[in-house]
């Protein structure tokens, strides 16, 4: 999942856009399985990275954030419904737990700051150190 948001200098969103195409490049095992996918993501993040550099003149802000394993409905019979995949997963994270919507949602609310009026072109890892 990737969410991209735009601001203009009074920190007011004026483009947003959510997809599931990035992650960042070691991503666990169902995220490698898609090769095609894969090259999706390295697209998003060139995307980012362009739309950047063009629309900072403007003080327009674009960023990308790639979670990692989120439990959410889409992931429910694979990862939910199932203990030890849960556990697993986990275990990746410091935390020791797989992330929440709220978690991702935080990062994006963040970027979408003025807090981060600074912060411009970045792929932000939001895996909960899954890839430490």
């Amino acid at each position: 999942m990737a969410a991209y948001t735009a601001t203009t200098p009074w920190r007011e969103p004026s483009w947003a856009a959510a997809s599931s195409a990035a992650e960042p490049p070691a991503a666990p095992w169902p995220a490698r399985c898609n090769r095609g996918r894969q090259l999706n993501k390295g697209a998003l993040n060139t995307l980012t990275f362009t739309l950047a550099k063009q629309l900072g003149e403007r003080g327009i802000t674009v960023n990308a954030v790639a979670p990692g394993i989120v439990d959410v409905d889409s992931n429910a019979a694979w990862l939910r419904d199932d203990p030890e995949q849960l556990a697993f997963w986990g275990s990746l994270s410091p935390f020791g737990r797989i992330g929440q919507p709220a978690d991702i949602a935080d990062v994006v609310a963040f970027l979408s700051s003025p807090d981060a009026r600074w912060i411009t072109g970045q792929c932000i890892d939001a895996t909960g150190g899954a890839h430490l």
